[in-house]
């Protein structure tokens, strides 16, 4: 006879990283894409969290492995799955980030849409790289400077 296996059956699939990562692609919240993923949004912030200690604790300890002469890191099937959800949900967080610029620049060069909507969402979404500030020059006037867009093209 088989091993019987004790416990709830793992959760973080091939097809659950998938269905977060379109999730977070479109721009949907942790919430919602974990919604979608059919996975409790708790679940999704464990997951997370576990990855990113495991891919410090990896950085970390990296010098140390390569003076020693070893290669590669050995994590088990479970922490494996965790750190490939982290590396799909960074990336399509990024593409998410790259598309929303791409519909700004669209509407600068052609002048057919108001991109201040999707510049609005990337403010919001990505306050680290695109943030709006006023400047005022010597001639009293004020400028808008947002960090990520190319003022010349405005």
């Amino acid at each position: 006879m088989g091993k019987k296996v004790v416990g709830r059956p793992f959760k973080c699939t091939a097809k659950v990283i998938e269905a977060v990562a379109a999730a977070k692609s479109l721009g949907l919240t942790d919430k919602a894409a974990a919604w979608s993923a059919g996975i409790s949004a708790s679940s999704l912030c464990h997951w997370l969290t576990a990855a990113r200690e495991e891919r410090e604790r990896i950085e970390a300890g990296e010098q140390e492995r390569v003076a020693a002469g070893e290669v590669g890191v050995k994590v088990d099937a479970k922490m494996y799955s965790y750190l490939k959800l982290l590396q799909e949900y960074e990336g399509a967080w990024q593409d998410y980030g790259i598309s929303l610029t791409q519909v700004v620049h669209a509407g600068i060069e052609k002048g057919m849409m108001d991109p201040r909507l999707a510049l609005a969402i990337l403010e919001r979404r990505f306050p680290d790289d695109f943030t709006s500030h006023t400047k005022d020059t010597d001639q009293g006037t004020s400028v808008t400077v947002v960090i990520g867009i190319d003022p010349t093209k405005i």
